[in-house]
């Protein structure tokens, strides 16, 4: 005998994402203040569930589902540049020891607005790598959810022919036998018209 399965189905997945922050509360509802359903860490895997605006319902990867907005999550090629660019960076030259007044949060990218997975604490010192001028505007970001298949297009059926032809249309009529003559005019024949300075039958005086 089979075991019953309780609880509700779960619910399909329409996408994948990667947590951004160091830690990352996930809500039961979309308001702040909604309680903690679940608590992910950085790199965790999420399957995401329903979008609302700039909100997503996700499942971390024990089970528990909860909402975060979209902007604290990585896509797959978000999540493997940041790896990229850590194995590029171990293999960097210090530029200098530089030394935080004040806690310092550390980024997934070059933007106030990306996710900040590591936390320098103030008065802690690390090596500089390097520096990079990026204007202030939110860079790119690959998308977390794919965009829907376009529909193939139809090809439209070429019309059908009718069960019987239609009826030819009838010939034009003949020329008549005297056209010559009907398109002549007599406008060359007439004699041209006299001018009369005094007007029509007045005598000029």
């Amino acid at each position: 005998m089979t075991a019953c399965k309780s609880g509700p189905p779960r619910v399909a997945t329409i996408g994948e994402a990667f947590v951004g922050p160091a830690t990352l509360k996930l809500r039961k509802d979309i308001p702040l203040e909604s309680g903690t359903a679940a608590l992910v860490k950085h790199g965790d895997r999420v399957a995401i569930l329903q979008r609302r605006r700039k909100f997503l319902k996700v499942r971390s990867p024990n089970g528990l589902e909860g909402w975060t907005e979209e902007r604290q999550l990585l896509a797959a090629a978000d999540m493997g540049s940041l790896k990229e660019l850590s194995d590029r960076a171990a293999k960097m030259p210090s530029q200098g020891i530089a030394t935080t007044y004040s806690d310092l949060r550390v980024h997934t990218q070059p933007s106030v607005q990306a996710p900040s997975f590591l936390l320098i604490k103030e008065n802690e010192k690390f090596e500089v790598l390097a520096t990079v001028v990026v204007p202030r505007t939110d860079l790119a970001r690959a998308p977390l959810i794919p965009p829907a298949p376009k529909k193939a297009k139809v090809p439209k059926k070429p019309p059908k022919e009718p069960k019987v032809p239609p009826v030819p249309p009838p010939k034009p009529p003949p020329l008549p036998k005297n056209w010559l003559e009907l398109s002549k005019t007599d406008l060359g024949d007439a004699p041209p018209e006299e001018h009369d300075p005094a007007g029509e039958g007045g005598a000029v005086g």
